[in-house]
């Protein structure tokens, strides 16, 4: 017993260090990533090869495992014949991974329905392409304005010559930074400034980490629950070594993830401390367990883990890769689709080689 509690503590010391690590070191090298933004940069390219792991994460090892429990749920029913289905509609792998991507997608948007509209308006897409979207086009209505005004501005008093502007003057004394998208635009109206605070993505109340976060967890506990399942200490230390492969895997990506969103410090090492005892949790929760009937912990179990596989979707190909691949130079969107592909043929790989 004491063997077992150190290798998990163990593995739970470095899942932390796994997931830290890359959200420091992507965080050093980001801020001048973030001054000349590339479409190809060390932070984006790690967060689309995170995403390759989350989707091989779900379509590889979530959702063939949800459908195995669907099967053997059926056979505990005493459901052989297909045409017998019909009578449990609802329990099905594909109905529940199909709940869980729709349910995240409406409390996402209710999320984001109820927040600020400063928030609301910036919580999706790249901080690089919006900004300089709304950068051009405020341009633009610059332009269009000083187009309508005349050549020499002579509204001012005779007494009051060096007040004489013409135009164009007003818009070279502007700061350059603010058509490079900063985050303050200043209107003049009657003397007086108002200062417009534009949210960025990644200053936001960003919910894309929790629920990353949800889906890891629960996906982390009940590898926790097969871990304490088994008896004998080199059975329990053999899938412990493998559970862990996946689990450093998913921990370095959600890292990155943390990294990319611009997750503040104290969340992010607070989520990831979460994320990292959900293993050992789950071994406490197998503790419990025996409580239940079997048939009963096998359909909480299902609903849990098929819930968990509609997230992943919903956060890799959704809030993920939606804002990665669009808007990007032919090239750099092929190259960052390898890079995905390259993350989900590693979790291939590597679960081959264990099974």
């Amino acid at each position: 017993m004491i063997l077992e509690a150190t290798a998990v503590a163990l593995s739970t010391g470095i899942l932390i260090v796994a997931s830290i690590l890359p959200y420091v070191t992507l965080n050093r090298g980001s801020d001048a990533s973030r001054s000349q933004p590339k479409a190809l940069n060390g932070l984006s390219l790690s967060n689309c090869f995170a995403c390759g792991i989350f989707l091989g994460t779900c379509f590889l090892g979530l959702m063939p495992h949800v459908a195995m429990q669907e099967s053997t749920i059926l056979r505990q029913l005493n459901v052989s014949d297909p045409g017998d289905r019909h009578a449990y509609p609802y329990l099905r792998a594909n109905v529940i991974i199909l709940s869980g991507f729709v349910l995240i997608l409406l409390i996402e948007q209710l999320v984001f329905m109820c927040s600020p509209k400063e928030n609301s308006n910036n919580c999706h897409g790249d901080a690089q392409y919006i900004v300089g979207d709304r950068s051009a086009r405020s341009e633009m209505r610059h332009l269009e304005r000083e187009m309508n005004e005349p050549l020499v501005n002579l509204s001012s008093s005779d007494d009051d010559l060096e007040e004489i502007q013409f135009r164009g003057y007003e818009s070279s004394r502007q700061p350059q930074n603010n058509r490079d998208g900063a985050s303050h635009v200043h209107h003049g109206h009657s003397g007086h400034s108002h200062h417009h605070h534009h949210v960025l993505p990644g200053e936001a109340n960003s919910i894309e980490y929790i629920l990353l976060l949800v889906a890891l967890s629960i996906h982390s506990i009940f590898e926790g629950i097969a871990l304490g399942a088994q008896k004998e200490f080199v059975d329990f230390m053999k899938f412990l070594f493998s559970v862990m492969i996946h689990e450093v895997l998913c921990s370095f990506a959600y890292g990155v993830s943390l990294s990319k969103q611009k997750i503040p410090l104290k969340k992010a090492f607070g989520s990831i401390l979460f994320l990292s005892f959900s293993l050992p949790l789950g071994l406490v929760i197998m503790a419990g367990i025996g409580t239940f009937e079997a048939l009963t912990a096998l359909i909480i179990k299902f609903i849990l883990e098929g819930l968990a596989a509609g997230i992943f979707i919903y956060v890799a190909a959704i809030e993920m890769l939606a804002t990665e691949i669009p808007h990007e130079p032919e090239k750099a969107g092929f190259i960052k689709a390898l890079v995905v592909l390259s993350g989900a043929a590693l979790f291939f790989f590597i679960n081959l080689a264990l099974s």
